[in-house]
């Protein structure tokens, strides 16, 4: 997510010489990238942006303000910052030694520990204009860039169930208590059916959103945020009941279960949370019906 969200960015929105100068070594894995949007307090599908930019002369931009949360932070060659104009939203390509601007120490987080996640501060940093996105007259890239994270955090739920799913019911199998496999037990059948109608369940309204989406059906925004409740709740879900399963053999560190655990509560929070997914739902049911 953290190198196709900057790709997707970029060829929806830059110019073709932002594209060649960009997009290209992104594509050809001879770059890496971050997009800078989350702010403290900040709800980007109708709030403003804190992160500014003002016109500095005919050729150029002054950039000022703080981004939290950015992934990929530590290691990104050059970030897309999100900023707010009087024309309306805007995007900076900030490379990485571009004056002014710190980047920030990796943050320790709860799960992903091989992704880094770190923040920027950006202190009057100077953008010509050939590096800019915009100003845009709408937030239609701000709702895209929601989208897209959505998209990617759903199929990183899919894979997560069944991971979990797959090292749980291989250690059922195997494990024995009182004579016999664990599996064979009432109790742990019941969990390992459970997980699979999750699965099986989380796997088809994936399917349908993304059908929704290539079809332009009108209820495509309400199955996006349907999706990414189910499947996020699920991965949260499932991992914690695999962990039972597994018992001590599951929580013990450097274990595909108790990593996926910790893993599992970042995709409810992330992208659009599950609180304002769901209130976003209900918004759309209610234009629709």
């Amino acid at each position: 997510a953290a190198t196709t969200i900057p790709s997707r960015l970029l060829a929806a929105y830059a110019s073709e010489e932002q594209k060649k100068k960009y997009l290209s070594p992104l594509l050809e894995g001879c770059a890496s990238a971050a997009v800078a949007v989350s702010e403290a307090g900040m709800n980007i599908e109708n709030g403003p942006l804190t992160t500014s930019a003002t016109v500095a002369g005919e050729d150029a931009w002054t950039l000022q303000g703080t981004k939290n949360y950015v992934w990929n932070a530590p290691l990104a060659d050059f970030f897309l910052v999100a900023a707010e104009t009087e024309q309306g939203p805007a995007w900076f390509l900030l490379e990485r030694d571009t004056a002014g601007l710190e980047i920030g120490l990796a943050d320790k987080t709860l799960g992903f520990q091989g992704c880094a996640m770190g923040s920027l501060t950006i202190n009057n940093c100077q953008v010509d204009n050939d590096l800019v996105i915009g100003p845009c007259s709408n937030r239609n890239s701000l709702t895209a860039l929601r989208k897209w994270q959505n998209e990617a955090l759903i199929s990183i739920a899919l894979g997560l169930i069944e991971r979990c799913y797959i090292t749980a019911l291989s250690y059922a199998k195997q494990h024995k208590s009182g004579g016999r496999p664990i599996i064979s037990y009432q109790e742990i059948g019941f969990k390992l059916a459970e997980i699979m109608t999750l699965d099986q369940t989380a796997q088809l309204l994936a399917m349908k959103a993304s059908w929704a989406q290539e079809t332009n059906s009108r209820d495509t925004d309400a199955l996006l945020g349907c999706a990414k409740v189910f499947c996020c709740e699920a991965a949260e879900k499932t991992a914690s009941e695999c962990l039972q399963i597994m018992g001590g053999a599951g929580y013990v560190k450097d274990n595909l279960v108790a990593e996926s655990f910790q893993d599992a509560k970042y995709l409810t929070i992330a992208g659009v949370s599950s609180e304002i997914s769901r209130m976003m739902i209900a918004d759309a049911v209610l234009e629709m019906y």
